[in-house]
């Protein structure tokens, strides 16, 4: 197996092939296949950036982009990190996932984000409020 060299600001999952972004790790959420962004040799006391629902960090710096900007063509982060050929090449990935409300792409993966207030559910591509059970 060739390890995968992940591009600076991402994390390179235990499994050597997946590179998630650094602005992920610790955040609770697992989004390495095997979990390593959310394992104790991974995560320090100190958390990283946490964004708000339906915003992702930019790479390398404090800022948080609702994920309707990503790949809208405007870039909006400091390092361009919501707007590249990723954009183009996750455009099928997206489409396939069939959300209840949008699909971003965001670099190395796609995910499902719904309306402002709303949350998606267990299932990767439904949508429930926040606050319900």
């Amino acid at each position: 197996m060739h390890q995968q060299l992940c591009d600076p600001g991402e994390f390179l999952c235990h499994d050597h092939v997946t590179c998630v972004s650094q602005s992920w790790l610790c955040d609770g959420d697992p989004d390495c296949p095997d979990q390593s962004d959310e394992s104790l040799d991974t995560c320090p006391e100190e958390v990283e950036i946490k964004c708000a629902l339906n915003h992702i960090a930019c790479l390398g710096s404090s800022s948080c982009v609702h994920l309707s900007q990503v790949c809208n063509g405007v870039v909006d982060c400091p390092d361009g990190f919501d707007e590249g050929g990723h954009c183009q090449e996750l455009l099928p990935s997206c489409q396939r996932l069939n959300c209840q409300f949008k699909c971003a792409m965001v670099r190395n993966a796609t995910r499902c984000y719904c309306e402002d207030g709303f949350e998606v559910t267990e299932d990767g591509r439904s949508c429930k409020g926040k606050y319900e059970m």
